[in-house]
């Protein structure tokens, strides 16, 4: 009778406390409440624009359940934000909320060193044990380095080396703080596809209304599992990182995607006629990356920052990660070079690149050979020789607006 009047009335709202009465009464025991990823539905509300009336709904579909519920022994949630700060467990006492940044439970968030080596071993695939790491370790909570669960028990099962937890996680609120990025977010993102940390401050408390705000990202990217901690600095700042090889992929991928990717062609072709050394002429390096420029990139955000061209280069080059390592304003020669490619083949060509930018096209040719003498003059090719790589090419890249020209010499 309780079921059929429940279902007539349709109170959906309550369902979770109607459910926890039905298991009491049959079972004559206080139940257990395992709600996995509660906040997954208040992400999806956010970004398709629902958000105000999802919260609504889970004040009451939550908290009745957790909140002078007397047929509840206790209740475990898991996700991204602190309850606390949502505003749906509003009166909610005996409330303890543990984060990645805890010390306490800091080993169950993920599995062990100890959990993977075991399963590895089991599986008897333990001499893959140190590329399961570099795909899979990498998160640090307090003192623990654990891995992520998905993607091995995804790869027990495969025995393949994936993007198992990226292809099954939402991206969407990801993607859309991205699109809030201004050029300082952008470029610390760069930086960390590039193997840098960045130092940021992290809100504990953070809640979707402040996604707004671009210093969120850092959180939202920490507590969802896109970044880990290298160390703490100071209290609430914290040098973040990219944990492991699969979610590096993720940010790669995205940046080319989103930034540099519109058309799939020009920047095959653009990292193609780099590695040829095509670099000016027709269907040429320049030509390729003059298009992509003109097409993803706004003059006014560029305009005359030459440091907002150095990023957007430097993620465009990201695609090249599996052949060269990527210097970026490092100390080479008699100075630091804006940036080197340096060859993981010694027998493939490495690049030493400079930028400038004019005001007026009349000046480029000008800017074009200062560069050039300023490569050779700084012996910014020194490393590279020592470290056995011959066929060296200075390129010297002068930007005006969406405007470009490059020009080269063999050093």
């Amino acid at each position: 009778d309780l079921i059929r009047k429940k279902s007539k009335d349709g109170d959906y709202k309550f369902s979770l406390k109607f459910l926890s009465q039905l298991l009491y009464e049959y079972y004559n025991k206080k139940v257990i409440i395992l709600i996995d990823e509660y906040d997954t539905p208040i992400i999806s509300a956010y970004t398709n624009r629902y958000y105000d009336e999802a919260i609504e709904f889970f004040k009451n579909f939550y908290s009745t359940a957790l909140k002078d519920n007397e047929f509840l022994l206790f209740g475990v949630m898991t996700g991204i934000t602190r309850v606390a700060k949502e505003g749906i467990f509003s009166g909610l006492n005996n409330l303890d909320v543990y984060t990645i940044l805890d010390e306490k439970f800091a080993d169950s968030f993920g599995l062990t060193e100890s959990d993977v080596n075991n399963a590895l071993n089991e599986y008897k695939l333990v001499d893959n044990t140190a590329d399961v790491k570099e795909w899979y370790n990498g998160y640090k909570f307090s003192n623990y380095e654990i891995y992520n669960p998905w993607s091995i028990i995804k790869y027990l099962n495969t025995k393949k080396l994936d993007t198992y937890w990226i292809n099954t996680s939402g991206n969407d609120m990801i993607n859309e703080v991205l699109d809030l990025s201004d050029e300082h977010i952008f470029g610390e993102l760069i930086n960390l596809v590039n193997n840098s940390n960045t130092e940021q401050y992290i809100d504990k408390n953070m809640t979707f209304d402040s996604l707004s705000i671009q210093d969120s990202i850092w959180t939202l990217l920490l507590l969802s599992g896109y970044l880990t901690v290298a160390e703490k600095t100071e209290d609430d700042l914290y040098m973040l990182k990219i944990p492991n090889k699969e979610i590096y992929s993720f940010f790669k991928d995205t940046f080319i995607e989103r930034f540099g990717k519109k058309n799939v062609g020009i920047f095959k072709n653009l990292l193609r006629t780099l590695k040829k050394c095509e670099i000016t002429g027709n269907n040429s390096f320049e030509t390729y990356l003059r298009k992509i420029l003109i097409t993803n990139a706004s003059y006014y955000d560029m305009g005359t920052n030459e440091a907002l061209y150095h990023t957007f280069i430097l993620g465009l080059l990201s695609g090249l990660d599996g052949e060269y390592f990527n210097h970026s304003n490092q100390e080479n020669g008699l100075g630091r070079p804006d940036m080197v490619l340096e060859p993981r083949d010694k027998h493939l060509p490495g690049f030493i690149l400079e930028f400038k930018v004019v005001n007026s096209l009349d000046n480029i040719d000008k800017k074009l050979d200062e560069a050039i003498k300023q490569i050779e003059a700084k012996e910014y090719k020194a490393q590279l020789s020592e470290r056995g790589i011959t066929n060296i090419l200075g390129i010297a890249i002068v930007f005006h607006g969406k405007e470009l020209k490059i020009k080269y010499k063999s050093l």
